[in-house]
């Protein structure tokens, strides 16, 4: 989608100009990558119909009236746009991988594990899950993948009846509880590169990571693996704010904070 400006205070990018297609279209040239098909569209189209919308979620949830909802929904009507894209192929198509075009991959894709899926499963991170999926990228089949990249459809149902939308537990409520498909865990890791040109903070640690020692750690905070030479980045204003309303509405006692830092910065 055509955005000039990025507009993102969970992750603190605040009216960050962005290149837009032409600069991602150029990207992909220098790598020798030819698209077949894609689609610029104007995003303030997307967004007349969102806001028509919006009232709809503010209703259950006053959360909803922020960019958050906003940002996520663009998301998910980008992949529906790729999925219709690539539909038109799909008897010539034997895989399918979504990949975020912010991501700076550590590690080779083994192509193995594409070719060992079976039809109802998916491959999925082991990092970066946080309450549900990792939803930054994703391999299956076409009859998998076309889950993944329509699930726009399921929203408004998931938001009005099981809980908060939030991007990685309404993938995991989609994939697995809805559609009743099988994650195929992968150690293939990648950085966020935020449209401020830095490494997520939370993706730091990444580097430093190994599979399968650090999977139990790897949610929110799992800065204590950094080796002592790397600055340890600061916690991320929405998770300490999460934490907050966590602790004030009695969801978690301030015990079970302590004992859950315990056991992630004693974790060896």
């Amino acid at each position: 989608m055509d955005i000039i400006a990025l507009n993102d205070t969970h992750n603190g990018e605040a009216g960050v100009p962005l290149g837009g297609p032409s600069e991602e279209l150029d990207l992909l040239n220098r790598l020798g990558i030819l698209l077949k098909r894609y689609i610029i569209e104007d995003q303030t189209i997307f967004d007349k119909t969102l806001e028509f919308n919006r009232s709809a979620y503010a209703a259950i949830d006053e959360r909803y009236n922020g960019p958050n909802l906003r940002n996520l929904l663009r998301q998910l009507e980008s992949l529906r746009r790729v999925t219709q894209l690539w539909e038109l192929d799909r008897k010539n198509i034997d895989f399918i991988l979504y990949l975020r075009p912010d991501l700076s991959f550590l590690d080779d894709l083994n192509i193995t594990t594409l070719f060992n899926l079976g039809a109802t499963q998916f491959m999925t991170p082991y990092w970066g899950q946080y309450t549900g999926l990792n939803d930054r990228l994703v391999a299956g089949r076409p009859r998998t993948a076309i889950r993944f990249g329509n699930r726009l459809d399921l929203t408004w149902y998931y938001a009005s009846n099981i809980q908060y939308l939030r991007s990685e537990a309404f993938l995991k409520w989609v994939m697995i509880n809805h559609h009743r498909l099988r994650p195929v865990i992968t150690n293939l890791r990648a950085q966020c590169i935020r449209a401020t040109g830095l490494i997520a903070p939370n993706d730091i640690c990444l580097r430093y990571c190994q599979y399968p020692k650090h999977i139990q750690i790897c949610r929110a905070d799992c800065r204590r693996i950094l080796p002592p030479d790397v600055p340890t980045p600061p916690r991320p204003a929405w998770a300490i704010e999460q934490q907050k309303r966590d602790l004030e509405s009695g969801k978690i006692t301030i015990e079970q904070v302590r004992e859950r830092e315990r056991r992630i910065y004693l974790l060896e």
